[in-house]
């Protein structure tokens, strides 16, 4: 799990980005949530001014910093957590390249966080930022940059089937860069959905792959200081209680997939409150690589 070094900016900067987007739909769906289905080619993220003449495109199908990386790929464990009103708790892979002031980032998980949802659903999310969260980027769709393909499933689609000490559920999430095009696309790849994509043109250091691939999870205290729990909320580091992300695999210059094989670097803050176990294999073949990780929170510590 390598280091990631996101701007608290990105967090300060929410409440300008949660705005109304108009677009005029032309399709609802209903799954838990209702969706506006905007046009494909009417869509925000085709506002962004440097995306003014892109064209849509349709598909039909912590490493070390060795090599250039063109995705990440992982089953993500999914829980369902406690989170106050201005905590936000995320369990996500991420890809990143460029100097801290042009730091081009692309994450992809879920996350339990009000501040941004408005519940405490455990929900899909994405990230995205060309300098280090400075000026650019946003979650999910809250402002211009990520295209959507698909009008059942967005960003923000909420995970209902959430682990218990009884019974698990994990998401299959792919983020990858398609060679002919660029782009970099989201894909629930159990049932291969494209999400949808953030096209190259937001980025200046991404174009060639990424220096910096990830799997772990993400907490930003409240204001009171207190840090929300992350992954299941325990800290105990065994199978059936602590969030894993199993069958960890990145894509190399080849576009093949592949195993770390034990090149994972280990990055852990705050570690009276969260801890993390390189565990290979979780105890079962079957689920090489995986990692444990997460905690309750609270009061970690300076």
């Amino acid at each position: 799990m390598a280091n990631l070094s996101l701007s608290r900016e990105a967090d300060l900067q929410l409440e300008r980005q949660l705005k109304t987007l108009n677009k005029p739909a032309i399709k609802t769906f209903k799954e838990g949530d209702t969706i506006d289905c905007v046009d494909i080619n009417k869509q925000p993220a085709l506002d962004h001014p440097l995306l003014k003449n892109h064209k849509v495109q349709t598909v039909n199908v912590g490493m070390k910093k060795d090599v250039p990386y063109f995705g990440v790929d992982g089953r993500l464990e999914v829980w369902n957590l406690t989170v106050a009103k201005d905590q936000y708790s995320f369990t996500n892979m991420w890809i990143q390249n460029g100097p801290p002031d042009q730091l081009n980032v692309i994450l992809a998980g879920w996350t339990v966080s009000p501040a941004i949802n408005g519940d405490q659903l455990t929900r899909l999310f994405t990230f995205w930022t060309a300098d280090g969260a400075r000026t650019t980027g946003c979650y999910n769709q809250l402002c211009p940059g990520f295209v959507l393909t698909n009008c059942s499933i967005t960003p923000n689609y909420p995970l209902r089937l959430t682990s218990t000490y009884e019974e698990q559920y994990d998401v299959k999430i792919l983020i990858y860069q398609d060679q002919p095009t660029g782009n970099w696309w989201l894909v629930l790849s159990d049932d291969n959905v494209f999400v949808g994509y953030w096209p190259k043109e937001l980025f200046n250091h991404l174009s060639g792959g990424a220096e910096t691939v990830a799997w772990g999870g993400i907490a930003i205290a409240g204001k009171n200081g207190n840090s929300p729990p992350m992954g299941s909320g325990l800290l105990n580091l065994s199978f059936r209680s602590t969030c894993y992300i199993r069958n960890i695999q990145y894509v190399d210059t080849q576009n093949k997939f592949r195993n770390p094989d034990g090149a994972l670097e280990q990055h852990l803050d705050r570690s009276t409150c969260y801890g993390l176990k390189d565990w290979k294999n979780c105890g079962r073949k079957e689920m090489y690589y995986c990692i444990l990780f997460g905690g309750e929170g609270g009061r970690c510590g300076d």
